[in-house]
């Protein structure tokens, strides 16, 4: 789903437009879009705490023998591990799984003498929308996210208007997001092998 399409599902919902396209010029139009960026990034915020779904990024690092790693200086949308760091050893075979742990919010400690590139895997903080975005740029979630943000942006921008229809709105996004699954997170695919020999 793209941006564009996300204010046209919204304005739809709020009321009937012009075959779905948004008029910018149109003032019965403009004071809404001009509030949809914030009410989409309330919306995909909740989508990310609350649904046990967060949004999984991973970043290589070029590792020089370093013991200690702060994802903030790596990875700028980096919220947290989302639990045991996730870190792997590149190699020609495959992903080496290392042994790490996390020090404070972003510090990640590595086993000592460990060189390489370093993938690691982490909860980032979805990209929010503004007023300067491109209606063709994609809405950073999984597709079964996104179709949620335009629900949330009709019930919070349109409840001074008909609180009825926003409160309608409203809980279907509370419902939608109460029932999805929640991601596993962890490693899908490929080979590993442990560089400790434990297994």
């Amino acid at each position: 789903m793209t941006w564009g399409e996300c204010k046209e599902i919204a304005l739809r919902k709020m009321f009937a437009s012009d075959g779905g396209r948004l008029d910018d010029s149109d003032p019965g139009n403009a004071d809404y879009i001009a509030a949809m960026p914030a009410a989409a990034n309330e919306a995909m915020e909740r989508i990310v705490s609350e649904a046990g779904r967060p949004l999984r990024q991973s970043v290589e690092i070029e590792s020089e023998g370093a013991a200690y790693v702060d994802m903030a200086d790596h990875a700028m949308d980096f919220r947290s591990f989302g639990g045991t760091p996730e870190a792997y050893l590149v190699k020609d075979n495959g992903l080496a799984v290392l042994e790490t742990a996390a020090l404070g919010k972003s510090v990640l400690q590595l086993p000592k003498g460990i060189s390489g590139t370093v993938r690691v895997f982490y909860n980032a903080a979805p990209e929010h929308v503004t007023q300067y975005t491109k209606d063709a740029e994609e809405m950073p979630l999984s597709e079964e996210c996104n179709v949620l943000i335009p629900l949330y942006m009709a019930g919070e921008l349109y409840k001074d208007d008909d609180v009825s229809l926003a409160t309608v709105y409203m809980n279907e996004f509370e419902s939608r997001l109460g029932s999805l699954a929640a991601n596993e997170n962890g490693y899908w695919g490929g080979s590993f092998t442990s560089v400790t020999g434990w297994w």
